[in-house]
Parts: structure tokens; C-alpha cells; sequence
């Protein structure tokens, strides 16, 4: 008896120190998830529903305001930690519950921090029922979510609205396009149209003012497109260009009045203080199931629209029609090519003779650049540079066409000493916005050519886009040694105001002066006191278009400086010049 009783106690030793083993795991798992609930900010929640007694785990009291009494919090004190704006969907849902409607209860909302702010909340819970199938209890667990809710706020933020203006960008609108026609709030009574619009010429304002004033105008700008329009949606697709989606009755007269209030209004606001800079815009208009049910084809054929309006001018608007999309086409074929035909060097130099009228000795070239397609033959510059000079192509011809002038006279200079000049035309864009001056620095130390032979070409209509800068940028030119004179004198609309304040040397007479002069007294008259006016400012002067003997003549006799035109000799490549050189 004792030994069995003996062997009795070391078994009970033994389940108690086992039990003892297994109650202390136990206690280790329950600390080290407390402990991971702790640093992942999630709880355990347990509502007793018949007692309505609501236990929730420590670290969710140290957080939360939570007053409890007695050591009992019920659903009455969760209320009052719930945000008011969340209350009631939150008891919704946990009524679906209770109802036996769902099985699991879920739900996201705001509660109540010790410090008085509201903290996200993700609760989930699972109910547990009695033998009778009712439900006694819920049990579960909640998230703080916030710095989650936050990240893809801002996720949202970027990803579908402009960080400059706080407008919906190009993907918001597109969702709150199809978000309205399938809400069918657009009836018999109601239809739609795009505003594409563009601000005409902003490269300019941020050349003039910098990107910080440029910005402000965008904002002003966009805040009168927001009061104006305050049922309608705005959006900002692009640094100058925004889309409205404007309601309307379905009348095209109304829709017509509107874009032309638009667009007066918008001409005399002043979007920038302490400037007085006036906006225009161009407009190009699509309408709804008339020119395309979904988004993209609308906005495809406002662009349409848009593009066809800036071509006749800008400051104007255009309907779209379906013979604008061929122009559209051809255009942006034709800026393909242009591109293509840099990368297969389709692209040459050729260079007219400029004489000296007295004397008719070679004085210098105008460098004029050729493109010749290998199945069209050769594209006239009036059909690619001013495609070139919208799409910012012109950027890369200037520098190409900058560089194979340098180069060339060098091995010109190479071969005897350089008596004459060569002149190379320039965009306003290209002067304003191309960092010019360190570029031409940067080819005369690389070609070791002199900066008096060069001279460079700008109209008198470029110029005055930007009068005070242009004035700038030509004066560190002619510092350099560079001649500057202004091309196609007297087709601008301010020559006489500006021509004392430009530093140029030389005026070239357009072609249209010269054309009908041997016939014309009137235009003998208008090209002599051209001449003399020149003169008097100590300018050389230039006739381009000289195509015969009597024309050539009777420009000596006014005593124009140089000649330039078919007569003296076409554009021809660099090969031929010496040829040149001895027959004139």
C-alpha cells in the first residue's frame, strides 16, 4: 500500500509540474501576443450582449478615451467615442448583426483619443451563439488604420488631382465622365461638351516672368474656371491646358454664347497682380453622342478642335467637324517626318550670295537650311519650320543648323582668308528660350571661328513678342563680335517705333517690296525712303528677291547697300560657293 501510494503522489508531482510547464507556455504565448497586438496598434474586443458589458484589451484603453466605471464599459460609453459622422452607419451595421442579417460584423470609423482627436478604426468581429441559436456574444479585434487611410489618401491625391491647382486631372475626369453618364443624371434635357482649352503663347509668359510667376497665373487662372463653373467639371491635363465638362440644355446657340462669354471674360481678367499681362485661350469643342459617346474619342475631338482654332490665329474657339482631322493628320505626320528625317540626315545647308550693290563683289551667304525626302523630293521650309517652331522641333534644327554653319567655315576658313559674312536665321523661341548665348559660345571655341563673320537674323515680329529681353540677349551677341540684323523690314506692325531701340546693323527689305518695283512708283518710293530712313540710323540695307538686271539697277541708283536673290544666285550646297565665288 505505501509503494502504491508512494508511486500515486510521483504521478501527481508529475501532472502538476507538466501542468505547471504547460500553464507557463501559456502565460509566455498570452504575453507575447499582448505584446504583438501592442506594436501592430491592434486589439481584442468582447461584448457581452446579454449583460451588455464591452471588455477590450489594454493597450486599446491606454489609447482611447474610454471612462470605465466599475470596471464596466457598455455599448451606451462606445457611442459616445464614435465620431457623430460615423455613429450611425457604425450601429447599422452592427443591427445587421444582432438582426442575424450577417453572420460577421465589420466596420470603419472614427473614434476618440485621450487627447481629443479621432483615430481610424478597423473592427471586425465573429458572434457566438447559445444551444438555442441566440446570440450571446461578439467577439473580435480592431486596427488603428489611420497612417493607412492617410498613405492612400495621398496615393489618391497624386495618382487623380493636379498637386499645382488641387484640380481632378485627366484620370479623375475620365471616372467622373463615366460616373455622370451612368448616374443618368444627363436626360433629354441635359447634354454635354468638352472645353478643351489652351493658354495661348505661355512658354512666353514663364520666359518673361519665371516659372514661379507662371505658376500663379495657372492658379488664378484655374480659380476662375472653378467659381465659374461650380456644377461642371474642371480638370488641368497639362502645364497650359485645361477640359471643361460643361451641362447644358442641348441648344447649340446657348453652347456657342457660353464659349464666347468664356472667352471674353477671360481676355480682360488679370490672373497675375502687380502685371499687366492679359491671357487669351484657344478653344476647341466636342459635343456628346454628336461627336462620340465615349471619353477619350470627346476629348480626341476637342483636341482636334483646339489644334484647328490655334492655327487660325489663337485667341478663338472651334467646333469640331470631321474634315478638321485630316489637317490634324497631316500635321502630325508631318512632325513625325521632320523628326525622322533629323535621324536619316535628310536635312542639308545651302547658301545664297549677298553682293554689294555698287560693286557686285561677294560680301556674304545667307545659310538656309533644305529638306529633301528620298521619295518626295524637297519639302519647302514654308511648309516644315513653322511646324517645326509650334512643336519645339526648331530647338534641335537651330542648334544643328548653328553647328553645320560653324563647321563649314571653318574648313572655308581653312582654305584662304574669310572675306565675307554668313548669316543664320533665328526663331524668337530660339533666341528667347534656347540659352542661345553659351550655345554660340560653346561653337566658337569648338570651331575656332570668328564671331565678326557670323551674323544673325531676326524679324522685327519675333522680336517684339519679348522686345526687352530680345533687346538683352542681341546686345550680349553684338558684345561678342556677332552682327545682328532684322529681317523682312517693314511686314511687322511696329518697325518705326523699335527701329532706333534695336542693336542691329543691317535691314533686309522683304521680297514683297521688290517684286513689283520697276513697275510700281509708289513702291519705289516706299523702298527709297526705307532706305534713306535706314541710313539715317547708320543702317546697311539689304534687298532680298532680286530676280533681274532692272531691279538690280534701279536698287543701286537708291543706293541700297547689298543684293540678295535669283539673279545673283540660288541657295546652292557649300561644294559649289568656290564656283560661285569666281563667276560673280
Amino acid at each position: 500500500m505505501k509503494l502504491s501510494k508512494r508511486i500515486d503522489e510521483k504521478s501527481a508531482n508529475n501532472q502538476i509540474k507538466k501542468l505547471q510547464r504547460e500553464n507557463e507556455k501559456l502565460r509566455k504565448l498570452c504575453k507575447d501576443y499582448q505584446s504583438f497586438l501592442e506594436d501592430t496598434k491592434q486589439g481584442l474586443w468582447n461584448w457581452d450582449v446579454i449583460r451588455d458589458c464591452y471588455r477590450i484589451s489594454t493597450n486599446a484603453l491606454e489609447s482611447y478615451n474610454l471612462d470605465f466605471k466599475n470596471n464596466k464599459f457598455t455599448i451606451h460609453h462606445w457611442k459616445k467615442i464614435v465620431h457623430p459622422e460615423d455613429l450611425d452607419k457604425a450601429l447599422e451595421n452592427l443591427n445587421k448583426v444582432l438582426e442575424g442579417k450577417v453572420d460577421a460584423y465589420e466596420n470603419v470609423y472614427r473614434i476618440q483619443t485621450k487627447c481629443g482627436e479621432y483615430r481610424w478604426v478597423l473592427s471586425k468581429g465573429k458572434v457566438k451563439k447559445n444551444t438555442q441559436g441566440k446570440i450571446i456574444k461578439l467577439i473580435g479585434t480592431h486596427s488603428d488604420i489611420t497612417e493607412k487611410l492617410m498613405i492612400e489618401k495621398k496615393l489618391y491625391n497624386v495618382a487623380y488631382y493636379d498637386s499645382l491647382t488641387k484640380l481632378s486631372n485627366k484620370e479623375k475626369l475620365f471616372k467622373d465622365f463615366n460616373n455622370l453618364i451612368r448616374s443618368q443624371s444627363i436626360n433629354a434635357k441635359t447634354d454635354l461638351a468638352f472645353f478643351f482649352m489652351d493658354i495661348d503663347n505661355f512658354g512666353y509668359v514663364n520666359s518673361i516672368l519665371g516659372y514661379n510667376e507662371g505658376n500663379k497665373i495657372i492658379k488664378k487662372f484655374s480659380e476662375f474656371l472653378t467659381e465659374r463653373y461650380p456644377d461642371h467639371l474642371v480638370s488641368r491635363v497639362s502645364a497650359d491646358e485645361f477640359i471643361i465638362i460643361y451641362k447644358y440644355t442641348g441648344d447649340l446657340l446657348e453652347l456657342r454664347d457660353e464659349v464666347e462669354k468664356l472667352s471674353q471674360e477671360i481676355r480682360v481678367s488679370n490672373f497675375i497682380e502687380y502685371h499687366d499681362i492679359r491671357v487669351s485661350v484657344s478653344i476647341g469643342v466636342s459635343i456628346y453622342k454628336k461627336h462620340g459617346e465615349k471619353f477619350y474619342d470627346l476629348l480626341k475631338n476637342a483636341d482636334v478642335a483646339l489644334y484647328c482654332a490655334k492655327k487660325k490665329g489663337k485667341d478663338r474657339f472651334e467646333f469640331y467637324q470631321e474634315h478638321m482631322e485630316l489637317k490634324v493628320f497631316n500635321y502630325v505626320e508631318l512632325v513625325n517626318q521632320i523628326k525622322t528625317g533629323m535621324k536619316k540626315k535628310e536635312f542639308a545647308m545651302y547658301y545664297q550670295p549677298i553682293v554689294e550693290a555698287n560693286t557686285g563683289h561677294l560680301s556674304g551667304f545667307e545659310a538656309l537650311i533644305r529638306w529633301k525626302q528620298s521619295d518626295k523630293g524637297f519639302i519647302s521650309p514654308e511648309t516644315f519650320i513653322p511646324i517645326a517652331e509650334e512643336t519645339g522641333l526648331m530647338f534641335m534644327l537651330e542648334k544643328w543648323i548653328i553647328e553645320e554653319v560653324f563647321k563649314q567655315m571653318k574648313i572655308w576658313g581653312a582654305k584662304r582668308e574669310m572675306s565675307f559674312w554668313v548669316s543664320i536665321n533665328l526663331s524668337s523661341r530660339g533666341l528667347i528660350e534656347s540659352n542661345l548665348v553659351k550655345f554660340l559660345d560653346e561653337m566658337l571655341i569648338k570651331y575656332e571661328v570668328c564671331s565678326n563673320n557670323i551674323e544673325l537674323e531676326m524679324t522685327e515680329t519675333s522680336m517684339l513678342k519679348d522686345i526687352e529681353r530680345s533687346c538683352r540677349i542681341l546686345e550680349e551677341l553684338g558684345d561678342r563680335g556677332f552682327k545682328i540684323s532684322l529681317d523682312d523690314f517693314g511686314t511687322g506692325y511696329s518697325s518705326l517705333n523699335y527701329l532706333k531701340d534695336l542693336p542691329i546693323m543691317k535691314v533686309k527689305l522683304d521680297k514683297c517690296f521688290i517684286d513689283l518695283i520697276e513697275k510700281n512708283e509708289k513702291d519705289q518710293f516706299l523702298v527709297k525712303s526705307i532706305i534713306d530712313l535706314s541710313h539715317s540710323f547708320d543702317l546697311k540695307v539689304i534687298a532680298e528677291g532680286v530676280e533681274d538686271s532692272e531691279q538690280a539697277n534701279l536698287l543701286k541708283h537708291m543706293h541700297c547697300d547689298y543684293l540678295q536673290g535669283y539673279y545673283y544666285g540660288k541657295p546652292v550646297p557649300a561644294r559649289t560657293i568656290e564656283e560661285l565665288e569666281e563667276t560673280i
